[in-house]
């Protein structure tokens, strides 16, 4: 019985994998927002401009790895995701097997049915990688591979920055479990990178002085202590956001009822990865700092080893049932999980938005770029959209190409003939400048006011300095 059901796991893991990339291949997706586009402008350009594979904001890690896919467009880089994604989940069924969990092939399809797992597999943002390196580092130190798990750890800050926060989970380990002396393989990745980016910045500590994100405060405003909390049933849906509260509590369970002899290596670096990485970013959140904008994303990231908690949470709850509805009770659980995905609710998967553009992306696409292609394919742009980049063909990162609208009054870095491209969300949110302010400037003309038939979508406006 238990090798058909894994049979029959394994069988919808590959359809899954199948599926996820034809959806990567043949949907026009990007992931619908700016830094989705940004990664990609990145891993694709750091090949004609080396600085970029030590660019923070990019983190170097990812842009390494992701370059050579980035270079076959858009398409090449969700491919890599896809991989990540799968990859991760698949390790996540591999860690619980080693743990000696029962049902541990289930661990995987746990995984790919968290509800934002799909869509953000679907985009150039980092998290996948993210998970894959974290779940991977779990693994090995089940394995006993201290060093090779260690060494993952060290690079997951230049993958996101909450590698930082994995780091002092890991080094916390490490001293209870008075293991002092491979504390020092958590610094390989900082190393590396700063004698690697030593040359381009003149700085050693580099790795530290560009980051982008160490600010007191945030231009994103803050919000309330429970809003990761919230979110993880938005990013997991019912069924699994219950098997995670199962889980977690009779985790808590067994660590009060065995005390000192309880398993450390599991307690630290899978429930501790997660407790600290959903407290972090809460603190970040509710405090308004770190320049957090309470994204509910990151949670990706841990979603392999919350795969795991989920798991642990339905075999305990299987032990309060009789033994001759098990089988029955489990099949009907997991087909809940298959199934809730596809049903119509705010916690299920958003497939219009995971594969497709946006109106507003489509109207970029169709309309403002192609005006500026054919009236002024040579002008530098100062825009904070980063569609408008993506299919103008303007290159983000380069000075004589793209202005970003940012904070610090960017207007003054316009040149005679530049263009100002107001989109009708990020232009005055990124830069704090209105477009009322924009029309009142007297040094810029204005050249159109795009607007959509349909009415669908609000005015882009163009304008060009004199």
């Amino acid at each position: 019985m238990k090798k058909t059901e894994q049979k029959i796991a394994e069988v919808l893991f590959v359809l899954f994998a199948l599926a996820c990339f034809l959806t990567a291949i043949f949907t026009n997706g990007n992931g619908r927002v700016g830094d989705s586009i940004n990664h990609f402008m990145i891993a694709k350009n750091a090949w004609q401009d080396s600085i970029l594979f030590f660019n923070h904001w990019g983190k170097p890690f990812f842009t390494i790895l992701a370059s050579p896919f980035a270079q076959f467009g858009f398409i090449g880089i969700k491919i890599f995701n896809v991989a990540c994604a799968l990859l991760a989940a698949y390790l996540a069924g591999q860690t619980a097997k080693l743990m000696g969990m029962q049902n541990w092939f289930w661990t995987p399809i746990l995984v790919l049915c968290g509800s934002l797992y799909f869509s953000i597999m679907l985009s150039g943002l980092t998290e996948p990688l993210s998970a894959l390196m974290l779940i991977a580092a779990v693994y090995y130190y089940q394995q006993n591979k201290d060093n090779l798990a260690l060494c993952m750890v060290s690079f997951l800050p230049f993958v996101r920055s909450e590698g930082l926060v994995i780091i002092l989970v890991f080094a916390t380990y490490l001293l209870i479990s008075k293991n002092y002396k491979k504390l020092p393989w958590l610094l390989l990745g900082h190393v590396v990178f700063s004698l690697a980016g030593w040359y381009f910045y003149k700085d050693i500590l580099w790795v530290f002085t560009k980051i982008p994100y160490a600010s007191p405060n945030s231009i994103y405003g803050k919000g309330p202590w429970s809003h990761f909390i919230v979110q993880l049933y938005f990013c997991l849906g019912p069924v699994l956001y219950s098997g995670l509260i199962l889980g977690i509590f009779f985790e808590l369970k067994n660590w009060f009822k065995e005390g000192k002899n309880a398993n450390y290596k599991n307690l630290f670096l899978i429930d501790g990865s997660i407790l600290a990485f959903v407290a972090a970013h809460s603190i970040f959140w509710a405090l308004g700092i770190f320049n957090s904008m309470g994204l509910n994303r990151v949670l990706v990231s841990i979603f392999p080893l919350m795969g795991i908690v989920i798991l642990n949470g339905y075999n305990q709850l299987a032990n309060y049932i009789p033994t001759n509805f098990q089988s029955k009770i489990r099949y009907a659980l997991y087909a809940l999980v298959l199934i809730f995905p596809f049903l119509q609710n705010p916690a299920a998967i958003n497939f219009q938005e995971a594969c497709t553009l946006s109106k507003e992306q489509k109207f970029v696409k169709d309309f403002v770029a192609p005006y500026v292609l054919e009236n002024f394919p040579n002008k530098r742009i100062m825009a904070a959209d980063a569609n408008i980049a993506l299919y103008a063909n303007k290159n983000m990162n380069n000075p004589q190409e793209w202005i970003y609208a940012g904070l610090g009054n960017p207007l003054q870095d316009l040149n005679s003939g530049d263009l100002v491209i107001v989109d009708p969300y990020y232009f005055s949110t990124e830069s704090g400048i209105s477009l009322q302010d924009i029309e009142a400037d007297t040094t810029l003309n204005t050249l159109t006011i795009m607007e959509s038939k349909a009415g669908d979508v609000k005015p882009f406006a163009i304008f060009q300095k004199k």
